[in-house]
């Protein structure tokens, strides 16, 4: 598989995005950024793209997880999905 941190190159990953963005306008994430330990697999699994590290440390020391593009969110939920730590809830408008 072809995956690389904050780039989505994935076949399926464009498929589902075709194919939700025409369902779903929109959606929101919610990161507990003092939970988050910054390992951007959400970052790199989000098929908009949507997600980055932060410059800014959290009081642990990780760059956590941010949205950074919350008008292209999808909803999938696939962020929430891949994260080890369970930090993220996805939410569809």
């Amino acid at each position: 598989m072809n995956q690389t941190i904050g780039k989505c190159i994935h076949p399926l990953h464009k498929a589902l995005l075709g194919a939700v963005r025409a369902t779903v306008r929109c959606g929101a994430v919610d990161i507990d950024a003092e939970r988050c330990k910054g390992c951007g697999l959400c970052v790199g699994w989000c098929p908009a793209q949507t997600l980055a590290l932060s410059a800014e440390a959290n009081l642990r020391g990780y760059r956590h997880s941010t949205q950074v593009r919350p008008r292209d969110c999808i909803g999938c939920g696939t962020c929430a999905t891949v994260c080890p730590d369970g930090c993220i809830t996805c939410y569809r408008k």
